[in-house]
């Protein structure tokens, strides 16, 4: 992927706008599937890591980086809705606000000079989503 962007700026620089247009193309389509091949990564790990867990409630995050956590609340709270949906398990009443959910993030011990940085990741994400 950033080899052939590396390519099209070169061909850019050169004057050949053909081959550049050719190479960012290229670059682009490589850079959807590796988006592609991630997100379909995070949601296997996911799977096996909650395998055993009631997933309408919770989710372990811990383990994951930093940078898959959206993705990772995105593809659960999106099972959520879609069981809801589909009657399938009926939303928790709380305040009126919706489903309950607990999200495991772990304490940070694998992270540099051990600071959590998941939870603070599911704090900012659920603050925009919420």
């Amino acid at each position: 992927m950033i080899f052939h962007y590396n390519l099209a700026t070169k061909a850019f620089n050169s004057g050949d706008k053909k081959a550049a247009k050719r190479e960012a193309e290229e670059g682009a389509r490589y850079k959807h599937l590796y988006l592609s091949e991630k997100r379909e990564a995070v949601n296997k790990t996911l799977r096996l890591k909650n395998k055993d867990l009631n997933l309408n409630e919770k989710i372990d995050l811990h383990g994951l980086h930093k940078n898959e956590v959206r993705a990772a609340l995105d593809f659960f709270i999106s099972s959520i809705k879609r069981k809801i949906k589909a009657g399938e398990i009926v939303p928790n009443s709380g305040l009126g606000k919706g489903h309950n959910v607990k999200v495991i993030t772990g304490k940070g011990n694998n992270s540099k000079n051990s600071i959590p940085v998941i939870k603070e990741e599911v704090q900012a994400y659920f603050r925009q989503h919420c």
